[in-house]
């Protein structure tokens, strides 16, 4: 390890009699790469969930209107986060719908309509999502309305979950949560073990136990 003002021969000459030049640096010097790297984590009902990418640099070019261009259906769903330009934003999603119908932007406009005190067309616009989301979106669109308290919503959507797609393992673990619903303990351990037999992912399997052990207790998973 040298200082760049000392010549590479009595670096050299240094290191060989075991020494170094005081505050010394390597020669070698580690740039920041093009697109750095980063790791984002979350937890999601069962699942952990870690992406790993690389975040481009600017580097000059125009990001916003060029590389990504205006009109996507994040641009709507920020303005519903915010709660503004709530009009602009229901264009945007109306925009994105047009381009290709997906079950995000139908619950982005749903949102928006919800926030301008549309009821009713909102309603239309989620029960559409519900209609054309697949399995994983639909479920865990009921899960999130669990973890904000809506209940009773929450348990709409597992049985729309469980009617869609009853082969899916998400579908036997809606149909798990309404039979909770029900006051059915014993159909919901069943249909856990069910969905464990019907594609679950071996990362959840340990999750699913745990889940038996609290229906077992007659718990509201629920809750």
């Amino acid at each position: 390890m040298c200082l760049t003002k000392v010549s590479l021969n009595t670096c050299i000459a240094l290191l060989a009699a075991g020494l170094a030049p005081a505050r010394a640096q390597s020669f070698i010097t580690a740039t920041p790469r093009a697109s750095q790297r980063a790791v984002t984590s979350q937890r999601i009902a069962l699942t952990d969930i870690t992406i790993t990418y690389h975040r481009p640099l600017v580097n000059g070019r125009k990001v916003w209107g060029g590389i990504v261009p205006f009109g996507n259906v994040w641009r709507a769903a920020y303005w519903l986060q915010e709660k503004v330009n709530l009009d602009e934003a229901l264009k945007w999603s109306d925009r994105s719908i047009q381009i290709e119908e997906r079950f995000d932007n139908l619950m982005t406009k749903g949102g928006v309509l919800e926030a301008l005190n549309r009821a009713t067309d909102a309603a239309a616009a989620r029960t559409r999502a519900m209609e054309i989301g697949n399995a994983t979106q639909v479920y865990f669109y009921g899960r999130q309305l669990q973890t904000q308290k809506q209940k009773a919503q929450a348990i709409s959507v597992y049985r729309t979950v469980a009617k869609r797609f009853p082969q899916h393992w998400l579908g036997h673990m809606a149909q798990a949560r309404a039979f909770v619903a029900d006051g059915d303990f014993a159909g919901a351990i069943k249909e856990v073990r069910a969905a464990a037999a019907a594609g679950a992912p071996d990362a959840q399997k340990p999750n699913m136990e745990t889940l038996i052990k609290r229906l077992e207790s007659k718990e509201d998973i629920n809750g």
